[in-house]
C-alpha cells in the first residue's frame, strides 16, 4: 500500500507531496494535465531507467520517494536475501543527479536498480486499459489464492523444504562427482600410498641419514684424524696435555709468590678445562665412528628411495611426503567408505523429497479449499461492477 508519494524536480513537477488514502483512490483531469508524470515518477520507484532528460531543472537534482505499507506482503525473505533492514513501512526513494547519476535506495540503504525491480513487481501491479502487467503470471495469481487462503505458513514450510531439498540435491550430486573422480584415481592412489607406507618415514630423518652417510664414507680417514689429534694430546713426554699441566703447576707455584697472579691462574684453568673436555669428546667420537660397509649400503639405499620419491612428486622434505601420505590415505579411505557415503546421501535425498512432497500436498491442498469460495466472491464483484457501469452508462 502507497501511503505518501513525494516527487521534486521531475519533467513538469516542481514540487509535490501526495497522500492517498486506505480506500479507492482516482487521479483526474484533462489530457496534458500530468496524470501520466505521476506514472513515470512511480515506475522511477519501480526501477525503471531514468537520464537528465526527466529534469525540469537541469542543475538540480530529481528526487523521488514513496513509502510503502508492506507488513502484509511476506517480503521478510526477499530483505533477508538483500542484506537490508526490514521494517513494515518501508522507504524507497530515488535519485537522478544533474551529472545523468542515477541512485536508489531501500530505507536509507543504497542498492542496485535490480534489486529496486525485484521489490517493485512485489509492491504495485501497473496496467493500462487493455492489458496487465502481472495477471497473467502463475507466481501473481498463486500470491492471491495464497492470500486469499490464508496459506502462509503452509508456503513457508514448503519453500523451506523445497531449499533443503535442493541442498541435499546439490550435495549428492556432488558426491557422485566426487565418487567418479575416486574411482578413476583409485588404483593410483593406492599404489601411491603403499610406495610410501612401504618406507616408514620418520621426521627429520633425512637429515640425520645424510649426516650418517658422510660419516660412513669417511670412517676410516675420520678415525686417522681423530687419532692423530689425540696423540697430540695425551703423548706423555711432549702431549698438550702434559705440557698444560706443567703450565698449571707453574701458576699455582706464582699464586703463592703473588696473589696478582691469581686471574691468570683461574684464566688458564677453565681453559685447561675445555682442551680436557675436547680431548675426551674426540675419544669418544673416534670410538663411535665405524667402518661398516653394510650399513654404508643401507643408508645411502634408503636415501636413494628418499630422494626417489621426493623427484617423482616434486617435494623437497620428508616432511612433505608424509602429508601426502596422508592425504593419499584420507582418499583411499574416502574410496573405501564410498558406498556408505553414497547410500547415506541417498537416503537423506529420499526424505527431504519425501518431506517437500508431503509439504506440498498440504499446501495445494489448501489452496484448493478456497477455489469455490474464491470464484464465487469474484463473480460477485465482477457483477457488481457490471451493475455499476450500467448504471453510470444509463445516467
Amino acid at each position: 500500500m502507497l501511503t505518501s508519494l513525494s516527487i521534486q524536480n521531475y519533467a513538469l513537477i516542481d514540487q509535490l507531496l501526495m497522500k492517498p488514502s486506505s480506500g479507492l483512490n482516482m487521479i483526474t483531469g484533462e489530457t496534458g494535465a500530468g496524470k501520466s508524470i505521476m506514472l513515470g515518477a512511480v515506475g522511477l520507484l519501480l526501477g525503471n531507467r531514468a537520464d537528465t532528460k526527466v529534469l525540469l531543472f537541469e542543475d538540480k537534482k530529481c528526487i523521488v520517494e514513496g513509502v510503502f505499507e508492506i507488513g502484509e506482503y511476506g517480503l521478510n525473505e526477499f530483505f533477508e536475501q538483500q542484506d537490508l533492514d526490514y521494517e513494515s513501512t518501508c522507504i524507497i526513494r530515488r535519485e537522478i543527479s544533474p551529472s545523468g547519476k542515477s541512485r536508489s535506495f531501500i530505507n536509507d540503504t543504497p542498492v542496485l536498480l535490480d534489486s529496486l525491480k525485484s521489490l517493485g513487481s512485489n509492491l504495485m501491479d501497473v496496467h493500462s486499459q487493455h492489458d496487465t502487467l502481472q495477471l497473467g503470471s502463475g507466481s501473481y495469481q498463486l500470491s492471491l489464492i495464497d492470500a486469499f487462503s490464508q496459506s502462509q505458513a503452509e508456503l513457508n514450510s514448503y519453500q523451506e523444504d523445497f531449499k533443503k531439498f535442493k541442498k541435499l540435491q546439490k550435495e549428492f550430486q556432488e558426491i557422485q562427482y566426487k565418487a567418479q573422480e575416486l574411482q578413476k584415481e583409485a588404483d593410483f592412489n593406492q599404489f601411491q600410498l603403499e610406495e610410501l607406507s612401504s618406507l616408514s618415514l620418520e621426521e627429520g630423518e633425512q637429515d640425520e641419514l645424510e649426516s650418517s652417510q658422510e660419516v660412513l664414507e669417511n670412517a676410516e680417514e675420520i678415525k686417522m684424524k681423530i687419532n692423530e689429534m689425540l696423540n697430540l694430546f695425551e703423548d706423555e713426554q711432549f702431549g698438550i696435555i702434559q705440557g698444560l699441566t706443567q703450565v698449571k703447576h707453574g701458576l699455582e707455584s706464582l699464586e703463592k709468590l703473588a696473589h696478582k697472579f691469581a686471574p691468570l691462574k683461574e684464566r688458564f684453568q677453565s681453559l685447561f678445562i675445555d682442551l680436557k673436555d675436547l680431548s675426551e669428546t674426540l675419544s669418544d667420537e673416534e670410538a663411535g665412528v665405524e667402518v661398516d660397509f653394510d650399513r654404508l649400503e643401507e643408508t645411502r639405499d634408503r636415501l636413494s628411495k628418499i630422494y626417489q620419491l621426493q623427484k617423482k612428486h616434486g617435494l623437497p622434505t620428508v616432511e612433505d611426503l608424509m602429508a601426502l601420505e596422508r592425504e593419499l590415505a584420507d582418499k583411499v579411505f574416502q574410496f573405501q567408505n564410498l558406498d556408505e557415503t553414497l547410500e547415506a546421501a541417498k537416503n537423506n535425498l529420499k526424505l527431504a523429497e519425501e518431506a517437500v512432497l508431503k509439504s506440498g500436498k498440504a499446501l495445494t491442498k489448501k489452496r484448493g479449499a478456497c477455489f469455490a469460495t474464491f470464484q464465487k466472491r469474484w463473480k460477485h464483484f465482477w457483477w457488481s461492477w457490471e451493475w455499476k457501469i450500467q448504471s453510470y452508462k444509463s445516467s
